[in-house]
């Protein structure tokens, strides 16, 4: 979530709307949809996911070391949260894709639930479906909801979850549980949108939109949405993702989105979103909500 994910999103996904003027090898060939087995991205992401996985699975194993009701309450929601959102990613980039009415038997990615490997064994743990993927994230989403606060600082709170949750619903093509749970989070959370759209990016507390953001310091490093976005002006590597006008195009005119860029010495179009190398890393924010509920309600065509 530290830029990887969106990278990726970005790369897998051009259809000619951004150019990769970087040298790195093993992102080059997720731009040009020619990746190969010994990838280190691929590799590092899959780690780092299972490792946040079984970090949570050690704390959920051992909820009675914390005496406080409340706190353990907490601590539980959070980690099922930090499950849910790592295995919804990992089952979208190394699984088959949910087919919404299926069985959805598809191979997905391996499912552990225990803290308890026997290291000196045997390591290879058989796919899980994707049908069994999703049922474990909408399980961890909705056991979270029950215990999560609705405030709790900088950390995954209530909104949070179900925030996640909409995603998912979204993603399964549950077009109605997602309408509502948007309707619920936009009613509900608090949050607001911020009138101007440059507002909502490079900040370095949380904004009135953000639903779960995750904190960037001095002392923590600066994210891989700087290194790869942005200019070394503006401490990236110069722009190795750049825009192309055929993605600015897609804006009418009064768009703040199709201005939305500032150019390198290369006169490389570089988007605004990454210019404070310790700026916040917004991951859910309540515009997505927004136009999940928008989408849903045409999808479903109702009005809520």
């Amino acid at each position: 979530l530290g830029g990887n994910l969106q990278m990726y999103a970005d790369l897998l996904g051009d259809s000619g709307y951004v150019s990769w003027f970087g040298t790195y090898p093993d992102l080059r060939t997720i731009y040009s949809k020619n990746i190969v087995s010994d990838n280190f991205y691929v590799r590092d992401t899959w780690r780092t996911a299972y490792k946040v996985i079984f970090e949570t699975n050690l704390i959920l194993e051992n909820l009675n070391i914390i005496t406080t009701e409340n706190d353990k309450k907490r601590t539980e929601g959070e980690a099922k949260f930090l499950r849910a959102l790592n295995y919804f990613e990992l089952v979208r980039y190394y699984g088959k894709t949910y087919i919404n009415g299926a069985n959805n038997t598809q191979p997905g990615v391996p499912l552990i639930l225990s803290g308890k490997i026997n290291y000196n064994g045997n390591l290879s743990v058989a796919r899980s479906t994707v049908e069994e993927i999703y049922t474990q994230v909408i399980k961890d989403l909705t056991d979270a909801i029950t215990v999560l606060p609705v405030n709790n600082s900088y950390y995954a709170d209530v909104y949070s979850a179900k925030a996640l949750l909409t995603r998912v619903y979204l993603q399964k093509g549950d077009y109605k549980k997602a309408r509502d749970m948007a309707h619920d989070i936009i009613t509900h959370s608090g949050k607001s949108l911020i009138p101007n759209y440059n507002d909502v990016f490079n900040t370095s507390q949380n904004t009135p939109e953000d639903l779960f953001a995750i904190q960037v310091t001095s002392q923590s490093g600066i994210n891989d949405l700087i290194t790869f976005y942005a200019s070394e002006a503006n401490g990236g590597r110069g722009g190795d993702i750049a825009l192309k006008d055929e993605f600015l195009n897609l804006f009418e005119a009064n768009d703040v989105r199709g201005s939305f860029y500032n150019l390198n010495p290369y006169d490389d179009k570089l988007t605004n979103k990454y210019t404070n190398r310790f700026g916040n890393l917004h991951v859910i924010r309540l515009a997505e909500i927004y136009l999940i509920r928008a989408e849903s309600n045409f999808r479903e065509n109702t009005s809520l």
